[in-house]
C-alpha cells in the first residue's frame, strides 16, 4: 500500500485516488471516474511487481481489478 502511494504521488494522481480499505488481500480506492485508466494502469503495476521475479520463479504476480459505481456494480477491467 504504501508503494501504491508513493507511484500515485509520483505520477500525479494523489488528488484524484484514495485508498477506502483493505479486505484481507485486496485494496479497495475511489478514483475519479477520468483517471481510472490511469489509477488501474499504476497500481496494477505496482501489485504485480512487488515482489521480484526471482522470488516468484518468473511467474509475473495475477492482479485482477474491478471497477463500478458501487460494489455490488463492480466489472473486471481489462489489462
Amino acid at each position: 500500500m504504501a508503494q501504491i502511494a508513493h507511484e500515485l504521488h509520483e505520477v500525479g494522481l494523489d488528488d484524484d485516488v484514495f485508498i477506502v480499505m483493505q479486505v484481507h488481500d485486496e485494496l479497495v480506492y475511489e478514483v475519479r471516474e477520468k483517471q481510472q485508466d490511469k489509477a488501474v494502469e499504476c497500481i496494477r503495476c505496482v501489485m504485480q511487481s512487488v515482489l521480484p521475479l526471482s522470488k516468484t520463479k518468473n511467474i509475473v504476480l495475477a492482479v485482477d481489478v474491478e471497477a463500478g459505481p458501487n460494489w455490488g456494480e463492480m466489472k473486471k477491467v481489462q489489462a
